[in-house]
């Protein structure tokens, strides 16, 4: 694998493990999307983009 494409399978997998986290511990406080973006202060649809 050459080194750039290296680079940015590194990023996307911790790109794809924030996101599971995110999922995870959004539903393990049994909370929607809209009230964990009410939370954090930004809105429904970037915590779907994110998730």
């Amino acid at each position: 694998m050459n080194k750039k494409l290296k680079k940015e399978y590194e990023q996307l997998e911790k790109e794809f493990f924030l996101a599971k986290e995110v999922i995870k511990l959004r539903k393990e406080q049994n909370i929607t999307q809209a009230e964990l973006a009410k939370k954090v202060g930004t809105s429904q649809p970037a915590i779907a983009r994110l998730e």
